[in-house]
Protein backbone atom coordinates (compact mmCIF):
# COMPACT_ATOMS: atom_id res chain seq x y z
CA UNK A 1 0.00 0.00 0.00
CA UNK A 2 1.04 3.36 -0.96
CA UNK A 3 0.23 6.77 0.65
CA UNK A 4 1.78 10.13 0.18
CA UNK A 5 0.76 13.02 2.27
CA UNK A 6 1.74 16.22 0.87
CA UNK A 7 2.68 19.15 3.23
CA UNK A 8 4.12 21.25 1.74
CA UNK A 9 1.43 21.79 -1.19
CA UNK A 10 3.58 20.90 -4.51
CA UNK A 11 2.70 18.22 -7.54
CA UNK A 12 4.22 15.08 -7.21
CA UNK A 13 4.41 12.50 -9.77
CA UNK A 14 1.91 9.72 -8.09
CA UNK A 15 2.32 7.51 -10.56
CA UNK A 16 5.95 6.37 -11.02
CA UNK A 17 5.41 6.52 -7.59
CA UNK A 18 3.26 3.85 -7.46
CA UNK A 19 4.97 1.88 -10.07
CA UNK A 20 8.46 1.82 -8.43
CA UNK A 21 7.11 1.34 -5.27
CA UNK A 22 5.74 -1.73 -6.51
CA UNK A 23 8.66 -2.81 -8.49
CA UNK A 24 11.02 -2.60 -5.76
CA UNK A 25 9.04 -3.31 -2.94
CA UNK A 26 6.55 -5.55 -3.88
CA UNK A 27 2.66 -4.78 -3.26
CA UNK A 28 2.78 -6.08 0.51
CA UNK A 29 5.10 -3.44 1.57
CA UNK A 30 3.16 -0.74 3.52
CA UNK A 31 4.58 2.68 2.03
CA UNK A 32 4.28 6.72 3.27
CA UNK A 33 5.58 8.87 1.64
CA UNK A 34 5.90 12.07 2.75
CA UNK A 35 6.69 15.60 0.97
CA UNK A 36 8.29 18.27 3.70
CA UNK A 37 9.26 22.01 3.52
CA UNK A 38 13.18 22.10 3.93
CA UNK A 39 12.30 23.35 7.53
CA UNK A 40 10.67 20.26 8.72
CA UNK A 41 13.40 17.91 6.30
CA UNK A 42 16.80 19.98 8.40
CA UNK A 43 14.59 19.03 11.65
CA UNK A 44 13.98 14.82 10.48
CA UNK A 45 18.26 15.34 9.99
CA UNK A 46 19.44 17.24 12.76
CA UNK A 47 17.36 14.42 15.11
CA UNK A 48 18.31 10.75 13.25
CA UNK A 49 21.40 11.92 11.30
CA UNK A 50 22.71 14.65 13.48
CA UNK A 51 23.58 16.53 10.70
CA UNK A 52 22.13 20.18 10.77
CA UNK A 53 20.82 20.56 7.13
CA UNK A 54 18.14 20.25 4.81
CA UNK A 55 18.57 17.02 2.75
CA UNK A 56 16.50 16.10 -0.18
CA UNK A 57 15.24 12.38 1.20
CA UNK A 58 15.09 10.29 4.12
CA UNK A 59 14.15 6.83 4.49
CA UNK A 60 13.07 5.07 7.87
CA UNK A 61 12.34 1.35 7.15
CA UNK A 62 9.76 1.56 9.87
CA UNK A 63 9.53 -2.67 10.45
CA UNK A 64 10.09 -5.44 8.00
CA UNK A 65 7.19 -4.89 5.20
CA UNK A 66 7.12 -1.19 5.87
CA UNK A 67 8.72 2.16 6.02
CA UNK A 68 8.58 5.80 5.20
CA UNK A 69 10.25 8.12 2.30
CA UNK A 70 10.36 11.80 3.14
CA UNK A 71 11.56 14.47 0.64
CA UNK A 72 12.18 17.74 0.45
CA UNK A 73 11.05 19.19 -3.30
CA UNK A 74 13.33 22.28 -2.79
CA UNK A 75 16.24 20.37 -2.27
CA UNK A 76 15.58 18.00 -4.88
CA UNK A 77 15.38 21.02 -7.08
CA UNK A 78 18.77 22.35 -6.19
CA UNK A 79 20.69 19.40 -6.51
CA UNK A 80 19.32 17.91 -9.57
CA UNK A 81 21.62 20.18 -11.69
CA UNK A 82 24.93 18.59 -9.83
CA UNK A 83 23.66 15.24 -11.21
CA UNK A 84 23.06 16.03 -15.27
CA UNK A 85 19.16 15.83 -14.29
CA UNK A 86 16.25 17.89 -14.91
CA UNK A 87 13.83 18.23 -11.21
CA UNK A 88 11.60 15.69 -12.54
CA UNK A 89 14.17 13.23 -13.44
CA UNK A 90 16.37 13.84 -10.20
CA UNK A 91 13.15 13.14 -8.15
CA UNK A 92 12.49 10.19 -9.75
CA UNK A 93 16.24 8.59 -9.82
CA UNK A 94 15.53 10.02 -5.65
CA UNK A 95 12.53 8.27 -5.30
CA UNK A 96 14.53 4.59 -6.50
CA UNK A 97 17.55 5.85 -4.64
CA UNK A 98 15.45 5.52 -1.51
CA UNK A 99 13.44 2.64 -1.91
CA UNK A 100 16.78 0.57 -1.91
CA UNK A 101 17.65 1.99 0.83
CA UNK A 102 13.92 0.73 2.58
CA UNK A 103 15.26 -2.79 0.93
CA UNK A 104 18.03 -2.66 3.33
CA UNK A 105 21.06 -1.51 1.14
CA UNK A 106 22.79 1.27 1.93
CA UNK A 107 25.78 3.21 -0.34
CA UNK A 108 28.30 1.23 -2.08
CA UNK A 109 28.64 -0.84 -4.91
CA UNK A 110 25.66 -3.09 -4.66
CA UNK A 111 22.92 -0.34 -4.03
CA UNK A 112 24.07 1.03 -7.44
CA UNK A 113 24.23 -2.02 -9.15
CA UNK A 114 20.44 -2.12 -8.02
CA UNK A 115 19.25 0.92 -8.48
CA UNK A 116 20.40 1.15 -12.07
CA UNK A 117 18.70 -2.29 -12.67
CA UNK A 118 15.70 -0.67 -11.24
CA UNK A 119 15.71 2.86 -13.38
CA UNK A 120 16.24 1.01 -16.23
CA UNK A 121 13.12 -1.15 -15.65
CA UNK A 122 11.03 1.51 -14.91
CA UNK A 123 12.43 4.08 -17.87
CA UNK A 124 14.45 6.35 -15.03
CA UNK A 125 17.24 8.64 -15.75
CA UNK A 126 20.39 7.30 -14.02
CA UNK A 127 22.61 10.01 -12.82
CA UNK A 128 25.71 10.86 -15.19
CA UNK A 129 28.29 11.76 -11.69
CA UNK A 130 27.69 9.92 -8.60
Amino acid sequence: MLSITNTAGRPVPRGLFKKAALTVLGAKYDLSVVIVTPAKMKGLNRAYRKHDASTDILAFPLEKGAGELFISLPDVAKKAPHFGLSRKEYLEYLFVHGLVHLKGYDHGKNMDALEKKYCRTLGVSYPSSR
